[in-house]
């Protein structure tokens, strides 16, 4: 976890920032005594028992030529009109089309 996260969660979750003035200059995070500590055993016990996020690649790749790239895609209202069935008909479509240009 980055060091900036790691200060936003901690500020949230209560904590104050504290250093030392001279020589070390040190920093650490602490907890007043008037903050609600339950509070921090409920955040811990969600921290504890979350599952992660994890990410998902979008595997439709298309590698656009500068020229392409300037061109404007005109979609139909048809195509923002489409059924899941439909989808999952075109998705299909598209992966048998895919692999018949593999095997070639």
């Amino acid at each position: 976890m980055s060091e900036t996260r790691l200060v936003w969660s901690s500020q949230a979750a209560g904590f104050e920032r504290r250093h030392e003035a001279e020589p070390s200059f040190e920093e650490w995070l602490e907890f007043p005594v008037d903050r609600d500590l339950e509070q921090l055993r409920l955040l811990a016990d969600a921290l504890c028992c979350a599952k992660p996020v994890r990410p998902v690649l979008d595997r439709s790749l298309r590698v656009l030529l500068p020229h392409e790239a300037a061109q404007q895609l005109v979609l139909p209202d048809s195509f923002f009109n489409l059924s899941p069935d439909e989808l999952l008909r075109e998705q299909e479509a598209r992966w048998v089309s895919r692999l018949m240009r593999l095997r070639e």
